[in-house]
């Protein structure tokens, strides 16, 4: 494995100050606020505050602003930039695909047995609106041998859609996309990515993976503002997919009569998909993100360092405290490790560690789950298994 890039303290601590009272193992659930981000959302706020936000400068610089972060995130994550909606989070997108599909009563769509709430909750509504089938595909841990067989055997019913998280939120298994997208299209499936665990995390590029959608957000592992994420939604389905909000920014134009109501022509590509104004703080502050994080990818960073990271907390878990680790190993690992510690339970040993400022989580199957980030290092692994150690870990 390549040696992981480590941000020494003071870098980090400028990066990051909420690293200076917490050791914090948490970034699945929100990564900490970047200093640099928090910096320019305040600077635009403040510009706001000082000059207004209607005068024309201020309305076409924004409008660019919008244009050019789409182009950003397709290329973080492997797509055109006609193809990014720019989304509030990870289930915007969700819904935006799953209510824009042309459903009719008694079609299926299949969820692995891995999803998270959001992602449940969201077919759930959408099932119950157009009477469609819900299958669920039994996926184990996310082994790639249990995701291949659960998905060979869920698609003799060919659903119209499959939702699949790329990343397990409660194992952090890395599910095996581009083998379940071959799959699922030539059983006839479109496939829906919930990618909110794996953007800023893994290695994401979703033109190899084949998928129709891909569904991501900016606050966790690229740690950006909360209220920000992406959906690419594919060439190929812009004139299928259909918008499931309306609204001025999702047209051409902005002088749409009454009369003209049937005539509204859909904006250029995935555009058409947004359907009203942000906050602009919020969009320069995912960008800066986003920049911060393709900076640490130009220098031998990101994906790698998670990467270590993870397989040093999983080794010295399992060895140092007997830790039953949950994660599926090797090519399945991405920045979340899920574990157990024998005889003891998840959400008190989280909570006490949460009173020795150390912040991990459990999670809803009874497991302790520890994300390895971009900037986490091995003191915050150790200190971790040090704390554990101690009854008061307990």
């Amino acid at each position: 494995m390549t040696a992981p890039v480590v941000l020494d303290a003071a870098a980090r601590l400028a990066l990051f100050p909420a690293m200076d009272s917490l050791v914090y193992l948490n970034t699945g659930s929100a990564g900490p606020l970047l200093a640099p981000v928090e910096q320019i959302m305040t600077d635009s706020l403040r510009h706001e505050l000082h000059h207004g936000r209607a005068d024309n400068a201020s309305w076409v610089a924004f409008l660019d602003s919008r244009t050019a972060l789409r182009d950003l995130l397709g290329s973080l994550v492997g797509a055109d930039g006609s193809e990014i909606v720019l989304t509030h989070h990870t289930t915007e997108g969700l819904n935006i695909v799953l209510w824009g599909i042309d459903w009719e009563p008694g079609d299926r769509i299949a969820i692995t047995s891995l999803e998270h709430d959001a992602g449940i909750a969201a077919v759930q509504a959408v099932a119950k609106r157009h009477d469609l089938i819900v299958d669920v595909i039994e996926v184990g841990m996310g082994s790639t041998d249990d995701v291949l067989a659960g998905l060979a055997a869920g698609l003799v019913n060919t659903p119209r859609l499959l939702l699949a998280s790329h990343v397990a939120y409660a194992t952090g298994a890395v599910l095996p996309i581009a083998a379940m997208v071959e799959a699922a299209h030539a059983a006839g499936t479109a496939v829906l990515v919930d990618g909110a665990q794996a953007v800023g995390a893994i290695e994401v590029d979703v033109a190899a993976l084949g998928a129709d959608f891909y569904s991501f957000n900016g606050y966790k592992w690229l740690c950006g503002p909360e209220g920000s994420g992406g959906l690419v939604v594919r060439e190929e389905w812009h004139e299928r997919l259909l918008p499931s909000h309306g609204g001025a920014f999702g047209i051409v134009g902005s002088t749409l009569r009454i009369d003209d109501v049937h005539h509204a022509e859909p904006a250029p590509g995935a555009a058409r998909y947004e359907s009203g104004s942000w906050f602009r703080p919020q969009l320069v502050g995912l960008a800066a993100a986003v920049e911060w994080y393709r900076g640490l990818v130009a220098g031998g960073g990101g994906a790698p360092t998670v990467a270590a990271m993870a397989e040093l907390a999983a080794s010295r878990l399992a060895d140092e405290l007997g830790a039953v680790i949950h994660t599926p190993v090797n090519d399945q690992r991405s920045g979340l490790v899920a574990f157990t510690l024998p005889g003891r339970v998840a959400s008190e040993v989280s909570a006490a560690l949460e009173g020795e400022s150390i912040i991990i989580r459990s999670t809803p199957i009874g497991h302790l789950r520890v994300s390895c980030a971009a900037f986490t290092t091995p003191d915050d692994i150790a200190a971790l298994v040090a704390a554990l150690a101690l009854p008061t870990g307990s």
